[in-house]
């Protein structure tokens, strides 16, 4: 088992970046905001709930990250900094999905333009 004096301050940040950016890629921002808001004056807690949820969790993050992110997740502020990264990285995502959706709307708008242009040259009207 890590201590928090183990782990390097760039470790640290490193994971929880990478925290940030699975629950972000599995679109589960909400709920995660959710779950750290609530337990956070409880952090011990939270950070047991990790061991609790090893099994399920060990297919993303490895035994030893696990059990650095249980560590880690004991001091409040790490909690603040994964819930700051987690709004940014979620806010960047909606960015581009609104992005790509407009893209794909004037996409089909073009298409069905093209469409009825075509249709008028070959109906003659």
């Amino acid at each position: 088992m890590y201590l928090y004096d183990d782990i390097p301050e760039e470790e640290r940040y490193l994971l929880l970046d990478k925290l940030a950016r699975e629950v972000v890629r599995f679109h589960m921002a909400t709920p995660a905001v959710i779950f750290l808001e609530s337990t956070k004056y409880m952090n011990r807690v939270g950070s047991q709930f990790l061991i609790f949820v090893s099994p399920i969790v060990t297919a993303i993050f490895t035994k030893w990250e696990l059990e650095k992110y249980a560590v880690i997740m004991e001091e409040r502020e790490n909690i603040e900094y994964l819930l700051d990264k987690i709004e940014e990285l979620d806010q960047e995502q909606q960015a581009k999905e609104k992005e790509l959706k407009a893209q794909r709307k004037e996409e089909k708008r073009l298409k069905r333009k093209n469409r009825k242009s075509i249709f008028k040259k070959i109906s003659g009207k």
